[in-house]
Order: C-alpha cells, then sequence, then structure tokens
C-alpha cells in the first residue's frame, strides 16, 4: 500500500513519516524526491529563487496595469511547474516499485487514482509547534511563530497552486491526527494500528 502524509510545519510529521517507515518496514521519501527531481533537471535552488521572484514581479507588474492573468498561464513553463512534473513522475515512479510513505509535494492528489493509497494529514496546536520548533532550532517563540507562519502559507499556496482543492481541507485525508496531543511515538502507534484496520477492511 501507499501512504501520503501532509502535515503543518513543527507538527512532526517528518519524524512520525520516518518512524512508521521503519515500523512497516516499507521505503520513505521526502526530501529526496525534490532533490532527485532537481538533479534531473539539472536545476539549483537559486533558479528556482529566482523563476519565483521573476513570477512575482511579472504578477505584480500584470495587476498593477490591469492586465488580466491567471496562475495557469504564469506556471505554465517555468521553472517550478517542471519541478513539479519531475516530482510527479518520480512519486509515481515510486508509487509503482511497491509500498512506501510519501511526504508532502502533493502526494494524496498525484496518486488519487491509486486504489491502495492511504491519505493522512498530522496537525497540532500552535503552541505545541512553536514549542517543538523553539527546541529543534534554538528561537524565540516569536522566531518559531514567523517560521510556522510562513512554512505553512507556503505549504498552502503550493498545494493550491499544484493540488486540488485546499491544504487544510480535511475530508481530502482518510485520517487526520493531532501529534501535539498524542506525541510522536504514540501517533506512530495509532497510524500503525489505523493501517492495519484500514487494510483488513479492504
Amino acid at each position: 500500500m501507499i501512504i501520503t502524509i501532509s502535515r503543518e510545519f513543527g507538527s512532526g510529521g517528518h519524524e512520525i513519516g520516518e518512524k512508521l517507515s521503519k515500523r512497516l518496514q516499507i521505503p520513505y521519501y521526502d526530501q529526496q524526491i525534490r532533490e532527485e527531481a532537481k538533479k534531473n533537471l539539472n536545476m539549483s535552488e537559486y533558479d528556482l529563487a529566482q523563476n519565483e521572484e521573476s513570477m512575482k514581479r511579472s504578477l505584480l507588474y500584470s495587476i498593477a496595469n490591469g492586465i488580466s492573468v491567471s496562475l495557469g498561464d504564469q506556471y505554465k513553463e517555468d521553472n517550478v511547474h517542471k519541478l513539479f512534473e519531475e516530482e510527479r513522475r518520480i512519486i509515481k515512479k515510486c508509487a509503482k516499485e511497491g509500498s512506501c510513505i510519501i511526504i508532502g509535494r502533493c502526494a494524496n492528489v498525484i496518486l488519487s487514482d491509486y486504489p491502495n493509497c492511504m491519505n493522512i494529514f498530522i496537525q497540532a496546536k500552535m503552541i505545541k509547534r512553536i514549542e517543538r520548533i523553539m527546541e529543534r532550532y534554538k528561537m524565540s517563540p516569536a522566531q518559531a511563530r514567523e517560521m510556522i507562519l510562513k512554512n505553512d502559507k507556503k505549504r498552502s499556496h503550493f498545494y493550491h497552486q499544484f493540488g486540488r482543492g485546499d491544504w487544510g481541507d480535511r475530508t481530502l485525508y482518510h485520517l487526520v491526527v493531532d501529534s501535539g496531543e498524542l506525541g510522536v511515538d504514540e501517533t506512530v502507534d495509532l497510524l500503525e494500528y489505523y493501517i492495519k484496520k484500514w487494510k483488513e477492511a479492504q
């Protein structure tokens, strides 16, 4: 089976995914999908950052001059779009190779036609996420909150741009879990149990 995990920044989704993959003894894919896609396309983070900044200026210019523009037109041939299409190809290749866990990258949408694909969303209250980010990055509460809001906004925009529907729409997932209340290990226990029961029901 394929398991996709979407997560709020600071909810521990990355660590949960890694531990769950070890528990289930199946491959786990996260940033390596993006890195492989960049390598295949010979792209760097600098190239992507420059491309995004150029698109922002183009969009602002169009708005200021009353020019009608759609997001589809803006992203049709840019590097960000090309990168996502390569990520899509890699994600589908991973799914075809067998059971695995895939973190983010709109994987729940990309694999929506796969019958044995379970989509999970990991969330946590803001205070719990702030505590986690403070500890991990040695930040103040204000700095941690700012980082969380920035990354959540980025993920929401990415999903709106390339996915289907809104990133925060819980109806897109089979299971939504509050890791802040349970903790990482207990969340992994819950997911393992739920996956077992879900497989039995198929």
